[in-house]
């Protein structure tokens, strides 16, 4: 898919990014130019297509660009480049490719955060409840990717980050949701017996067989009906 394609084109920049804060240039040097015209012109020259490129990444339009030449999807990017200039991205403000751009950007970076946030639920979670952390963990982290992905395409990073914020929320739900659904499984399996009594199979056929021989013998009527008193009252 192309867009998937366009996402993994970034894959790179945080390490860029790290180096360039530490002094050390990488990549390629971008293009100096004067206008959109000659910036695009410079991206369809092979010659210059490399400095060019690096320049569009710089304008946060690198997730419709490989690393260092155009792709099938450059051509978006270049013709809003043309009729909008630089600016703010998002679709309020014209420039809905800058937008989505940077947002497969904002998605990228929160993808670590998923294996971390739903291990760390799940174990910090207490027993009985551990899956529904574990998904709503992983769940809360892709929920504000998705959400922040749709904002900024949209109306900008600020956007992205609010919705992003209710992406969160729905994630949690969706745990929430999970291990409401679970309690409700497990007590029906559960006699009120006092306690955390569990039924099983072998506890029912003997409440059977103890019911029918209540009903042979007021004894053992007695008998079943005292033992079952104490296991209500531990």
């Amino acid at each position: 898919m192309p867009i998937f394609a366009a996402a993994m084109n970034l894959m790179d920049d945080p390490i860029q990014w790290v180096m360039r804060a530490l002094g050390r240039k990488t990549g390629v040097e971008p293009v100096d130019y004067t206008g959109a015209s000659d910036l695009v012109n410079a991206l369809r020259d092979p010659a210059t297509e490399a400095a060019a490129v690096s320049r569009m990444h710089k304008l946060h339009y690198g997730a419709f660009y490989n690393k260092t030449s155009r792709n099938g999807i450059s051509w978006m990017a270049e013709r809003e480049l043309l009729k909008k200039g630089k600016g703010w991205g998002g679709a309020v403000f014209g420039r809905p490719v800058k937008g989505l751009s940077i947002g497969i950007s904002h998605l990228k970076s929160v993808g670590p955060w998923v294996p971390l946030t739903a291990f760390g639920s799940a174990y910090m979670a207490p027993k009985g409840s551990k899956l529904s952390h574990f998904v709503g963990g992983a769940a809360s982290v892709i929920g504000f990717g998705v959400g922040d992905l749709i904002g900024t395409a949209l109306a900008g990073p600020l956007a992205g980050f609010a919705l992003g914020l209710l992406g969160d929320k729905a994630g949690n739900a969706i745990g929430t949701g999970l291990q409401d659904f679970s309690q409700i499984a497990r007590q029906r399996r559960v006699v009120d017996m006092g306690g955390k009594y569990e039924d099983t199979q072998l506890a029912f056929t003997m409440r059977q067989r103890a019911a029918q021989e209540m009903g042979s013998s007021v004894m053992n009527a007695r008998r079943y009906l005292g033992s079952e008193a104490l296991l209500m009252h531990q």
